[in-house]
């Protein structure tokens, strides 16, 4: 499947130009977001390195909550089978 997308005329932009619109602008041939504008400005390593730290806290606080995901089911399997023995054994 092959993409291209052509300069904006903005007459795309206009009243009753259907719903949902995603219009992608081009500069130099490169795709461009407008969040992604300021971030031109920054030097390519401070990008980097800040999305890395992101990324690694963002991995961090995954695995805490799978973590305690893990510690739930695990209490919550041995409370079951602990139940089920004793229901069993008075039965």
């Amino acid at each position: 499947m092959d993409f291209t997308f052509d300069r904006s005329t903005d007459a795309e932009l206009e009243a009753g130009g259907g719903r949902g619109q995603f219009i992608l602008h081009g500069r130099n041939g490169f795709l461009i977001c407008g969040v992604f504008d300021s971030l031109a400005e920054y030097p390519h390593w401070f990008v980097v390195a800040c999305a890395t730290l992101a990324a690694a806290v963002i991995l961090w606080v995954l695995l805490r909550l799978l973590r305690a995901a893990l510690w739930l089911l695990f209490f919550g399997v041995l409370l079951v089978g602990c139940s089920a023995a004793i229901w069993l054994l008075f039965r």
